[in-house]
């Protein structure tokens, strides 16, 4: 089998990281033990990380490769909300009581909207930060930037507690006059990672050691097209009306595009086929791939149980 390699009793697993993704996945080979001397098993294990591998390839060459664990992230999110207040923290109160506080006249690199009530502003904001500062370990329009900027909002939400959505409808209930100044962007529900499909998937692959490879592979195909249309959700979240979304993006998926158009997310692959004439896939196809998302919700939820 491809990528098995015996060494001393055990079974490896052995891969050359392509040349044009090196800089991303930033190692020149996946090279690591699959803890076993069966053969039977090592096969099966060595199909799982195939899978895998083959995904994380998708992933670099799309641009959608996410490299930098959930505490970096969090650890760049602290850094953005410290400078963020250090220069906007006058500016959110005189916005939000203008009245009292009047007008301060800029100095160069304020907010122009300091209560952050829309995503487009906050995309600017920790974009401009990040050129500011020469951030480079992240990039925008990827898995890593949409990671960043949910743990800037919760940090701007924990440094901003007096003028949060939250806050506001809690004055509300409570009788209380609240300013039309006052409500920012809602806070993005946590997930826990064990809870997400991606993670349930992964389960799914270890509880099921002998599923084929093609198996493997047009199960592993649903699911992440699944992610890629409609996000890496609880898998308790996940009901009747994301499976229609997912299938009716299916239906309209091409079939056969060039392969600088397979290359690319399922969304933007949907964009190319809206302009184009293509063939779209069949539905033995599109059943593959629903029945992936579901025995792995399946599984997933079975656990949980």
């Amino acid at each position: 089998m491809k990528y098995l390699k015996p060494r001393g009793g055990w079974y490896h697993f052995e891969r050359v990281v392509p040349t044009d993704v090196r800089h991303l996945i930033e190692q020149k080979e996946w090279w690591h033990s699959l803890d076993t001397d069966s053969k039977v098993e090592a096969e099966a294990r060595c199909r799982r990380r195939t899978v895998e591998t083959d995904e994380q390839l998708k992933q670099a060459r799309s641009g959608t490769y996410g490299r930098l664990s959930q505490i970096e992230v969090e650890d760049l999110a602290a850094q953005w909300s410290i400078d963020f207040q250090l220069i906007n923290r006058e500016n959110i109160a005189r916005e939000a009581y203008p009245d009292v506080w009047g007008e301060l006249e800029p100095i160069g690199d304020e907010a122009p909207r300091p209560i952050i009530r829309k995503k487009t502003d906050l995309t600017q904001y920790v974009t401009d930060w990040m050129n500011r500062t020469g951030i480079t370990a992240i990039t925008t329009d990827t898995p890593d930037f949409e990671a960043l900027l949910d743990a800037c909002l919760e940090e701007y939400h924990v440094s901003n507690p007096e003028i949060s959505s939250q806050w506001k409808d809690m004055i509300a209930e409570l009788g209380g006059p609240t300013a039309s100044t006052f409500g920012t962007l809602k806070r993005v529900k946590k997930v826990d990672p064990s809870r997400r499909l991606s993670c349930a998937f992964k389960k799914y692959l270890e509880g099921n050691p002998d599923l084929s490879d093609s198996a493997v592979s047009d199960f592993g195909t649903g699911v992440r097209r699944f992610i890629e249309f409609c996000g890496d959700l609880d898998v308790e979240e996940i009901d009747r009306t994301h499976a229609e979304k997912f299938r009716d993006g299916l239906i309209r998926l091409p079939s056969r595009p060039p392969n600088k158009i397979r290359e690319l997310t399922m969304p933007k692959q949907l964009d190319w086929a809206d302009t184009n004439e293509t063939n779209t896939l069949q539905r033995g196809a599109i059943n593959k791939n629903l029945q992936g998302v579901k025995l792995t919700l399946d599984y997933g939820r079975d656990c949980d149980a």
